[in-house]
């Protein structure tokens, strides 16, 4: 989406304000409800980033360069996905590392809309985890559901219940597995 955004304001470079405008474009996920919680909107970022700075020839269809300051903020989502724990980045880092970014376009368009980094990152780090205990409990029920389906073949298939324990077992330790 970045990229795109680069390329739609006939920019030779992605810059910050093309990653924030990229968060504000997919129209789904953390990120973006707790930007839209903000009050902030594609169009009204958009307004506020202003015409190009560097209008160029627009960049053709394929890989558009970042700037230093874009690859900054890259590298610090990747900080802030490690400091959290995770083992990827998503859209919630990249707000994160803009956040944290010392310059930039995006950074001053936020900045100027009011918003605050440590509420932003308050906000994505408690939707994340609620995102992440409604993954946890939606794999507990499937579980479950496995398992009961088990049990009744067991109950079904006259399997002596002194074996049962072993197979729900077996079943419940790969299920719980995480997926590679």
């Amino acid at each position: 989406m970045a990229a795109e955004e680069a390329r739609t304001n006939g920019e030779p470079f992605v810059d910050t304000e093309h990653i924030l405008l990229g968060l504000l474009g997919v129209g789904q996920g953390v990120a973006f409800e707790v930007l839209a919680g903000l009050g902030l909107t594609l169009d009204g970022v958009r307004a506020e980033v202003g015409p190009p700075a560097r209008r160029g020839e627009p960049a053709a269809v394929g890989h558009v360069p970042f700037t230093s300051s874009a690859k900054r903020a890259l590298e610090l989502s990747m900080r802030e996905a490690l400091q959290l724990g995770h083992n990827w980045i998503g859209p919630e880092h990249l707000l994160l590392g803009l956040l944290r970014h010392d310059t930039g376009v995006a950074l001053q368009v936020l900045t100027d809309a009011g918003v605050d980094a440590a509420d932003v990152r308050g906000r994505l780090v408690d939707a994340l985890g609620r995102e992440h205990r409604a993954v946890d409990d939606a794999r507990r029920a499937e579980v479950a559901r496995v398992v009961a389906e088990h049990v009744a073949g067991l109950v079904r298939f006259a399997v002596p219940p002194a074996m049962w324990g072993d197979v729900v077992d077996a079943v419940r330790n790969a299920l719980s597995e995480q997926p590679t």
